[in-house]
């Protein structure tokens, strides 16, 4: 029965896993936003539908400035406004963050606007973020061009910003698709930077509720001409 029961548990433990690892976020049409305040460099804090995976050991540091040079995931930030950070080193290797949605507006998604910002805490090199999108974002050039190119000049703890503003047009996710984007650290000779990303937002342009509310607006309108007509 102990043997039993040991199985039963370990079979749990890996559904449990793989249920977190292929967690994504059901996008509805409206406005999502992610400030990154509740994670605070554990794993156990990293929001639904966001993930870290590293190539070497995986390794979280908690919450830093940048003045430490330990390699590992992040939360780089001041007085409780974190941002989802990285540090590449040999032990983690090459580390990606990355979030997931599944398209549950009821309709194709044909244009989004994404925004958020990139943040460098700790200055040594060109190291940066490579930016991929995935599932239906899966070679959209837009995507794949805001990527982040670090500085060696600064002064650790002492945060720079870069604002990212996509307009992501002509797309075709059905609905029921995923779609994701995929920030990879860059590796530069020596020590590499301190970097993250921050305040991150998804739109549909227009949102499917505006179309929901025109469609009811042009049902409301027929059928006041046609008994316009009738009288």
């Amino acid at each position: 029965m102990k043997l039993l029961s040991k199985i039963a548990l370990t079979i749990a433990l890996v559904a449990g896993i793989t249920a977190a690892a292929q967690a994504q976020i059901s996008y509805t049409g409206t406005t999502y936003t992610q400030n990154a305040n509740s994670f605070l460099g554990t794993s156990a804090t990293v929001p639904v539908g966001w993930a870290y995976a590293f190539t070497g050991t995986s390794v979280f540091n908690g919450v830093g400035t940048g003045t430490s040079g330990t390699g590992g995931a992040w939360a780089y930030g001041l007085l409780g406004e974190n941002s989802f950070g990285a540090l590449r080193s040999g032990t983690p290797g090459n580390i990606t963050l990355s979030v997931n949605f599944t398209n549950s507006t009821g309709s194709t998604l044909t244009d989004l606007v994404v925004m958020f910002n990139y943040e460098q805490w700790r200055y040594a090199n060109t190291s940066g973020w490579n930016l991929s999108g995935t599932g239906g974002l899966t070679g959209v050039a837009a995507v794949n061009s805001a990527d982040f190119t670090g500085g060696a000049i600064g002064v650790n703890g002492t945060p720079t910003s870069i604002p990212i503003n996509l307009t992501l047009t002509g797309l075709s996710i059905p609905n029921g698709a995923t779609f994701g984007f995929s920030w990879l650290t860059t590796d530069a000779s020596g020590s590499d930077n301190g970097i993250s990303v921050d305040d991150f937002s998804l739109s549909a342009i227009p949102e499917p509720s505006v179309y929901m509310l025109l469609g009811v607006g042009l049902l409301f309108c027929g059928q006041r001409f046609l008994r316009r007509k009738r009288a």
